[in-house]
């Protein structure tokens, strides 16, 4: 089997650079925000999040053929899934006890990209998560991640769009959508008060240089 495997990767490393027309890498930043459309606790509601703080990814964008513009994505980096939860009682919700609720994750996610569309999924590791509300007089940092999905899986809706073309590559604007489908704080026996699934979206920018043909 392993014999196999590494015919194939062979196979495909040396093959690439005679099918693909087009092969880009570059950073880029996401701004995104979030809400909870999973679990929410008896007497409590969810609002929006926008997070000040971007997502930073590398990108590595695959056209198998330049005329077709049908190829892969790659996405790594660092990305972040927050929402908001207050109580449900309009009367007595402020920001005191409106909660920011933050995960931070390495972020590793495939997608097909058709003509600037996309379509995949994420798959990340938890490495971060905060707790604060909405007044900044009272934040925590949780130091014990073991309640938190790993790996956490979301699904992903969007597109990259050419704002500009140069000799070296090309600046896009890309616009994200995606839906938690593991949850947040799903543990492995299940035992957690509540699983969060948060759906975010997003927008921002990358710069992919030109490895393999040109833009």
């Amino acid at each position: 089997m392993k014999r196999v495997l590494l015919i194939i990767l062979l196979t495909i490393a040396v093959g690439a650079p005679a099918v693909a027309q087009t092969l880009f890498v570059g950073p880029g930043i996401l701004f995104k925000g979030g809400l909870n459309a999973g679990d929410i606790p008896e007497g409590s509601k969810t609002t929006a999040n926008i997070n000040f703080v971007p997502d930073i990814n590398g990108t590595l964008k695959y056209i198998f053929a330049k005329e077709s513009g049908v190829g892969l994505l790659f996405d790594l980096g660092y990305n972040t899934a927050s929402y908001r939860m207050r109580p449900e009682n309009e009367q007595i919700a402020n920001d005191n006890n409106t909660y920011i609720y933050k995960v931070g994750f390495v972020m590793f996610a495939p997608s097909l990209y058709l003509s600037g569309f996309t379509l995949g999924a994420g798959v990340g590791l938890p490495v971060s998560s905060t707790v604060s509300n909405v007044s900044g007089t009272s934040s925590s940092t949780a130091s014990d991640l073991s309640n938190h999905a790993s790996p956490y899986v979301e699904i992903r809706i969007g597109g990259m769009i050419q704002a500009l073309k140069t000799e070296s590559g090309e600046l896009n604007i890309v616009v994200q959508g995606g839906y938690g489908v593991t949850g947040l704080y799903q543990s492995s026996t299940g035992n957690v008060p509540y699983n969060p699934r948060p759906v975010t979206f997003g927008i921002g920018v990358n710069y992919l240089f030109s490895v393999i043909g040109r833009p």
